[in-house]
């Protein structure tokens, strides 16, 4: 019989994932995707989509599986997570010069804060949209645009904090460097293989992904 085929969403976050020039999907998950699945006996397929979309699709059942937070807006009840640890990403808030250090949620109130939209922040958004905390939220569609509108605020006068991830900011200031940026590490967000409830066999398909990424890791052949 021919192997069920496995829809991946993905989205555009260097170097965890991304499109390349020609329109191929790469990235450090990607890659993982790629020996995990085919070796659990299933076939492959990528799509790349914006977050909020992305986790609509995979509630809906229009994707089967992402590999990344499980903590995202609606997935509670209609996916099922792995336990194991795919890849940690960590979170810092970013400024430009000497300003109070960010390790909790409550050290953002009254601030400033540039954020990218569709981001959850494993669930400090909700935080940060709440008219209660007197957070001036502003969100941006990139790491590269988050970096200009926080150079501008300073250069303006107003200090601001970026929450940004640390790989994908890396990236960004190779093509757009500044000067005297500091970060706070806030905390380490884990990803895991998220299944939609939707998909033929899920609970199935997410325990052979599971089993096999665990067996391959054994061997050496997954970091």
């Amino acid at each position: 019989a021919e192997a069920q085929t496995i829809r991946m969403g993905y989205i555009e976050f260097t170097p965890v994932f991304y499109t390349d020039d020609d329109g191929v999907a790469q990235g450090l998950l990607v890659d993982l995707a790629r020996k995990v699945v085919p070796a659990a006996g299933y076939q492959l397929e990528l799509k790349s989509l914006p977050v909020k979309r992305m986790a609509n699709s995979l509630i809906k059942g229009e994707i089967d599986l992402w590999a990344g937070l499980k903590t995202l807006e609606g997935f509670d009840g209609n996916t099922y997570s792995g336990e194991s640890r795919l890849l940690q990403i960590c979170l810092n808030a970013y400024t430009i010069g000497e300003d109070p250090a960010i390790s909790i949620k409550e050290d953002l109130n009254g601030k400033m804060i540039i954020g990218l939209r569709g981001f959850s922040y494993g669930g400090w958004v909700t935080y940060l949209k709440d008219p209660a905390n007197q957070i001036d939220f502003i969100e941006v569609d990139s790491h590269e645009s988050g970096l200009k509108v926080l150079e501008r605020n300073n250069k303006a006068g107003n200090k601001c904090y970026l929450l940004d991830y640390e790989d994908p900011l890396i990236k960004a200031l190779q093509a757009y460097p500044v000067n005297d940026l500091r970060k706070s590490p806030i905390n380490c967000l884990d990803a895991y293989f998220v299944v939609s409830k939707k998909t033929p066999n899920a609970k199935t398909v997410l325990d052979r992904l599971e089993n096999t990424y665990k067996e391959l890791k054994k061997n050496g052949e997954v970091k």
